[in-house]
Order: structure tokens, then sequence, then C-alpha cells
């Protein structure tokens, strides 16, 4: 990130969009190191919770759990949090609006 120009201290939020050790990879750290604000659906967090060995150390701790039209700001953007069907029950979609 710092050969790119990006300091991680300002990173605020990581959100995650289901609990698959490749997309859930480095949230602990980020949350421990940089005090990021780790978004999870509660269905995956109870996961990671359930199944501790799976993720080892990468597992963040609970923090804020995703509802279906959830808001966060992010610079000058909305994101919206927007539940879908996807092939796991617990899966997330992600869109950007009001750019």
């Amino acid at each position: 990130m710092k050969k790119l120009g990006l300091d991680p201290k300002n990173i605020r939020y990581v959100l995650i969009s289901h609990a698959h050790a490749d997309h859930i990879g480095g949230a602990e750290m980020l949350q421990t190191r940089y005090k990021a604000r780790v978004v999870m659906g509660g269905p995956d967090w109870d996961w990671v919770e359930k199944y501790p060995n799976r993720y080892k150390t990468m597992a963040p701790k609970r923090d804020i759990v995703a509802t279906d039209g959830m808001k966060i700001t992010l610079g000058g953007s909305n994101r919206d949090d927007l539940a879908h069907a996807g092939p796991y029950a617990w899966e997330r979609c992600l869109t950007l609006s009001q750019c």
C-alpha cells in the first residue's frame, strides 16, 4: 500500500462480502493494527465464531453487523449494503451509489 502512496492508517472500514478465507484474510490485521472497523453480515460473523480453527489467525473480532439497506459513507460516497440471494445464504451484495 505504501508503494502506491496509500497509508493503511487511513482505512476506516473493511467491508467483507462473505466469510471465505479468500475474502476475510487480512481483516484481523487491519482491525488490530490500524483500528479499522470490520463490516460483515450477521450469519458470517456467526460462522467465523462457530469455526475458529477454519480461520485461525485471520478472524477479526465481531464488529459491525451489516443489515439490508445499511448505508456506510466512504469519503463523499454512500455504500449501500444490500442482501441478495447468492450461492450462499449469508452472501451480501455491495453497490456504490451517489458517487
